[in-house]
């Protein structure tokens, strides 16, 4: 058994760590090295990042831990000192050892390959609003003999995939811990807002008036409320584009695009409809006119 790194797994530059960037930390690294996504890494990988992230996660056996990292780690650090003696490194990795498995570690010698097993990990859809997705939010995430609050952070996209551990299904075995429970994010479109890509869509309804006179409206984004000016004579269909406004990747950035969509109203008052005569009047005029 050689001593591990959990910082470096991690991608966690010192020791001195809040809990949440550790979790940050390790869905980051679950995201980024799951098979589905990269497709190098291996079994033995996530198996790490899993492991890592269940004992820095407890600050109890994290407490246990660095103590072995500054002796074993640390300290060759900063001293720049690249040997150990083999009684220190054999007693370090008792202690590790009991960290992780208390003293049945000695009487099964087979426990760290029994302790997970992949094929105990379930994979669930977790259905999303565009609206969650872009902005974030809390679900409870429930299964027959556990519930969690997943955190879905703002920009989550489609197929994202969280991974909750030990909810996965259970096994005979005593010695082997429950499976992972992958939640896949799937993001539904609604009555308002489509999405197409990192591209967010959406109607801005308009009344024929308005069309045809211009007029500036307020469009509620999400809570935001945001200003839009309609030229006059605007056609139906007619795109506004709001850059940068759309969900974003680590290298594009989607936009919000509203489509103009002229509604026929289904009645009208009196006083609207002279005035719709009265249009329709000199419009009838006009084409005499003409000829």
């Amino acid at each position: 058994m050689t001593f591990k790194d959990y910082y470096k797994i991690l991608g966690i530059e010192s020791v001195k760590v809040s809990n949440e960037e550790i979790k940050l930390a390790y869905r980051t690294q679950a995201k980024k090295l799951h098979p589905d996504i990269n497709k190098e890494s291996t079994g033995e990988i996530i198996k790490d990042i899993n492991e890592a992230y269940k004992i820095l996660s407890n600050p109890q056996s994290k407490k246990k831990y660095d103590r072995l990292w500054n002796s074993y780690i640390g300290r060759n650090k900063k001293e720049n000192i690249s040997f150990i003696t083999e009684e220190r490194k054999n007693t370090m990795l008792e202690e590790l050892s009991n960290i992780f498995f208390g003293n049945t570690f000695k009487k099964h010698s087979l426990y760290k390959e029994k302790r997970e097993d992949t094929s105990l990990n379930t994979e669930i859809t977790l259905k999303l609003s565009i609206k969650e997705a872009y902005l974030g939010t809390t679900k409870i995430i429930k299964t027959k003999d556990d519930q969690k609050d997943l955190e879905i952070p703002k920009n989550t996209k489609n197929n994202d995939i969280h991974i909750l551990k030990y909810m996965g299904k259970k096994s005979n075995d005593p010695f082997k811990f429950p499976g992972d429970l992958y939640v896949r994010i799937s993001i539904e479109n609604d009555e308002i807002f489509k999405l197409k890509g990192l591209n967010i869509i959406s109607n801005l309804n308009l009344t024929p008036a308005e069309a045809i006179l211009g007029t500036n409206i307020e469009f509620d984004f999400f809570g935001e409320l945001i200003s839009i000016i309609v030229p006059p004579f605007t056609p139906n269909q007619k795109e506004f584009k709001l850059k940068n406004k759309g969900f974003s990747s680590s290298n594009q950035k989607g936009d919000l695009i509203l489509i103009a969509n002229i509604v026929i109203p289904s009645s009208i008052s009196k006083e609207e409809e002279k005035l719709y005569n009265k249009i329709r009047t000199i419009e009838k005029n006009a084409k005499h006119d003409k000829k």
